[in-house]
């Protein structure tokens, strides 16, 4: 390494410029020195930055993400004892509402995705398995009450998404709620039909 040299402090508006990663950030026009952020609450400050400086198309995910890592990093911080598995289910539970889950018939027998509603219908989201059910008790209420309305469904734009439903919502509710009840993976075994 070699050796220190003497030099001067960078002296800017009659302050010296302390070292920092970050010292300055572009305005309109030009550089100029940046402010520290004090905070107790880092996570609302990087979602700031997001809401600000993300572009729109990619906003929705990045703030998604950090609330994502901000449900991880609390979750670690969890104070358990020397057996983490004390403390492993109080970790999955935090998630649970966030992540919805396909049973598979191959290992690893579940599929795990992020649902991410745009902002204003956060709020209306359900919980996975009530909203099989409400699938399910809908198009039971209009094969039972409304049979004629079906094929219009159907012969619609969302007719193949509705096929789908039919074809894998009652087998998944029914796999998900087992596994709910038990508090278990309950998996369908791949030689039953």
């Amino acid at each position: 390494m070699p050796n220190a040299r003497h030099g001067q402090p960078l002296i800017i508006r009659n302050q010296p410029v302390e070292f920092s990663f970050s010292p300055v950030a572009k305005t309109t026009r030009r550089y100029g020195l940046q402010t520290r952020v004090f905070t107790s609450d880092p996570w609302a400050v990087m979602a700031e930055g997001i809401a600000e400086k993300c572009p729109k198309a990619s906003r929705e995910a990045a703030l998604a993400f950090n609330a994502q890592a901000e449900d991880f990093y609390d979750a670690s911080q969890s104070n358990y004892t020397h057996r983490p598995s004390d403390e492993l289910l109080d970790v999955t539970d935090k998630l649970r509402q966030k992540l919805w889950s396909s049973v598979l018939l191959h290992p690893p027998y579940r599929k795990y995705y992020l649902y991410l509603a745009p902002l204003g219908q956060k709020g209306a989201v359900l919980p996975q398995l009530l909203s099989m059910f409400v699938v399910i008790f809908f198009l039971g209420s209009i094969t039972r009450y409304r049979p004629h309305h079906f094929e219009r469904l159907l012969d619609s734009h969302y007719g193949a998404h509705l096929l789908g439903a039919l074809n894998e919502v009652p087998a998944q509710f029914i796999y998900l709620l087992a596994s709910e009840m038990l508090k278990r993976e309950v998996i369908k075994a791949s030689i039953a039909s």
